[in-house]
């Protein structure tokens, strides 16, 4: 029985990093398909109650806001569906998977709406242009979140590809705000206070749930070495 599940975990964490490379790819699709989704939504629903949003108001950044989670609950929804049938009863997500994608969906849509305000309020309109790499803050997290949620989903021994995922969002978050560093030797304004609050939040997500899958898998390929 031993030499039946050694043999078969090779096969297994392979399956499992075919199905973070595809995740990965329906990632990249999914951020365009939740922005079809979210506009939409939009239209048929807030448009008619008079509470859409417009460019250079408070209302177009609740929007923009909406546009993380709607991308995060599709990708993982379209990924658990393709790891259902990649790996047939080992995906098995649950309330700790659900508790990973969550705490990363949330900060990063803080996140998009504050740096939206913040930009709206030094110029008058948003513009991404004007966010410089922070603007990839949200993907970043959001990517976390997934990683996190997968991972979660899979038994610690398989998980390698997706923790080289998390780590490599992870990475990703720190290019989108390292060069916002040296404006802090400058000091914060008052009304960056939220923004600032919020990064260091969203760090301290990405630090601590990166470091517990990844400490996880180690602990379980060194107790199996």
């Amino acid at each position: 029985m031993t030499d039946l599940v050694e043999q078969r975990a090779p096969s297994i964490s392979r399956r499992v990093a075919a199905w973070a490379a595809v995740g990965l790819v329906v990632y990249v699709v999914a951020a365009y398909g939740s922005v079809l989704l979210v506009a939409a939504a939009e239209q048929a629903v807030l448009d008619p109650l008079g509470l859409g949003g417009e460019p250079g108001t408070s209302s177009w950044g609740v929007i923009l806001a909406v546009h993380p989670i709607a991308w995060g609950v599709v990708t993982a929804l379209a990924a658990g569906w393709i790891g259902g049938r990649l790996l047939p009863g080992a995906v098995h997500p649950g309330l700790g998977s659900a508790a990973h994608l969550g705490a990363g969906l949330a900060p990063a849509a803080v996140t998009v709406y504050l740096l939206h305000e913040f930009v709206r309020a030094r110029y008058g309109w948003f513009d991404p242009e004007y966010t410089g790499f922070a603007i990839f803050a949200a993907p970043a997290l959001v990517a976390i979140g997934l990683a996190g949620w997968a991972a979660a989903a899979i038994d610690r021994e398989h998980r390698g590809a997706l923790v080289a995922l998390q780590v490599a969002a992870l990475i990703g978050l720190a290019i989108a705000l390292l060069p916002s560093l040296p404006g802090v030797q400058d000091g914060i304004s008052p009304s960056s206070v939220p923004l600032a609050a919020v990064v260091v939040i969203d760090v301290a997500f990405a630090v601590g749930s990166t470091s517990a899958v990844l400490v996880s898998w180690l602990r379980r390929s060194a107790g199996c070495a």
